[in-house]
């Protein structure tokens, strides 16, 4: 992994006018629907009313079905309907996508749309995919797998997605809203409790602070668990006399105590505050903290009989077990996440159109040791590398509807992203069981 700054400070100018015609859907779904006869959309409208959607960057969400783009739209009921846990989920939900995490990197986003995207976790490569929360752009892809908690819609916008959301969005936009306030007061707690030593809280509270002026919500999620693998001594050691490591049959080289691994103990709060500071004039203030700490990605090597024999085979007389919930790990790691953001968004009626600037604040720490090589010698170990980044963006922009068919968008954006990693990696040659390597890479 190559040294490198990685620090974005970008204006970028829009102008569009489009023509919109009624029913001129292109590609509209929403989840939970394989009935040919009747649109996704539709179906979505009938169980759960009519989903709003904010894809063309406009100050008022618009109806699914009223936007001629590639939009699947899920709402919060179809999100609980469907046991969302983050947006890995919603990708289940979503046709020509992957939502998909890193294995190694706990938190790491790997995301691909109609065959695009971005397979790694390379931290100076920039993703194909952009993921917005609250109109503020994920810069940074540590920690981006988002939680679905107290989240009002997820809207995934499939194929290139530049004009409006900017670089990085060549594959499509994944963008999620959060509840807001309504003014009336209301509260609830929901408790799940499972296997592994599960137990799950989601709560959450509003209602007017000062009425019809000041609408506050405040919401917690905790989530902990034990971890649902095993970390067992497992697999097949064979004697290797070649071998400067002439190992007895067992694990007597490589015995580590058996526990369960990948456990799970987060906290995200969440406080979103509406202003009504006067006719044609909002103000929005969204503000969340997280803290995860988690154990290590539960990897795992694989051996397939008959292919070439590799290092784990040739030194250590290793052949590992192909155990469903089962791994082998001398170190099977941490992952500890920390972080906050904070977004302001100003919604002023203008003329004939509205004007909107979304400020934002982002604060992202990621500590880990990963157990890459997934085998009980270490042979491949990220440790105790430590990385965080800071990102600050402002958006302006201008939207206005000329005729009945016709709206113009203008606008600005600017974001700058600076980040700081120091990246260890320590590797077991396959030369013996003794001689290692150790690399630094730090970049700032």
């Amino acid at each position: 992994m190559r040294p490198s700054r990685k620090t974005m400070g970008t204006s970028l100018f829009a102008v569009m006018a489009t023509a919109f015609f009624p029913a001129a859907a292109l590609a509209q779904e929403t989840a939970g629907s394989t009935d040919t006869g009747q649109s996704q959309a539709t179906k979505a409208n009938d169980g759960f009313g009519e989903i709003l959607v904010y894809a063309q960057r406009k100050s008022r969400g618009e109806a699914l079905q009223d936007v001629p783009m590639a939009i699947t739209a899920v709402n919060s009921e179809a999100l609980e309907q469907a046991h969302a846990v983050d947006i890995r989920d919603v990708g289940r939900l979503v046709p020509n996508a992957q939502l998909d995490g890193v294995g190694t990197f706990p938190g790491f986003a790997n995301f691909f749309m109609r065959g695009v995207g971005v397979s790694t976790s390379v931290r100076s490569l920039d993703p194909a995919i952009n993921i917005v929360q609250d109109g503020m752009v994920i810069g940074y892809q540590a920690g981006a797998v988002l939680d679905t908690f107290d989240t009002e819609s997820v809207e995934v916008l499939r194929g290139p997605q530049g004009v409006l959301f900017g670089r990085n969005a060549s594959g499509g936009v994944v963008s999620l809203r959060s509840k807001r306030p309504t003014g009336d007061f209301s509260a609830e707690l929901k408790l799940t409790i499972g296997n592994e030593g599960t137990v799950e809280t989601r709560s959450a509270v509003e209602g007017a602070v000062v009425e019809d002026k000041i609408l506050a919500r405040f919401a917690v999620l905790t989530r902990n668990n034990n971890g649902f693998f095993t970390n067992d001594n497992n697999g097949t050691f064979v004697v290797v006399p070649s071998s400067v490591n002439v190992n007895p049959t067992g694990a007597d080289a490589a015995r580590h105590e058996v526990e369960s691994v990948a456990d799970t103990n987060e906290i995200v709060v969440k406080s979103t505050w509406v202003f009504n500071l006067a006719e044609g004039s909002q103000f929005t203030l969204l503000g969340q903290y997280l803290n995860f700490d988690d154990g290590g990605g539960p990897t795992r090597t694989y051996y397939v009989p008959g292919t070439p024999e590799r290092q784990l085979q040739t030194v250590w007389g290793w052949y590992p077990e192909q155990k469903k919930w089962g791994v082998n790990l001398g170190d099977s790691g941490y992952t500890k996440i920390k972080g906050y953001h904070l977004i302001g968004e100003l919604e002023q009626d203008a003329g004939p159109g509205t004007l909107t600037v979304l400020g934002a604040y982002r604060r992202i720490k990621y500590d880990a040791t990963l157990n890459v090589g997934g085998d009980p010698f270490n042979v491949l170990l990220f440790p105790d590398n430590r990385e965080k980044a800071t990102q600050e963006s402002l958006e302006a922009r201008y939207n206005v509807d000329l005729t009945d068919r016709l709206s113009l968008l203008v606008g600005g954006f600017y974001f700058h992203l600076d980040t700081d990693v120091t990246e260890k990696r320590l590797l077991r040659l396959a030369t013996s069981t003794t001689d290692k390597r150790y690399t630094l890479n730090v970049w700032n």
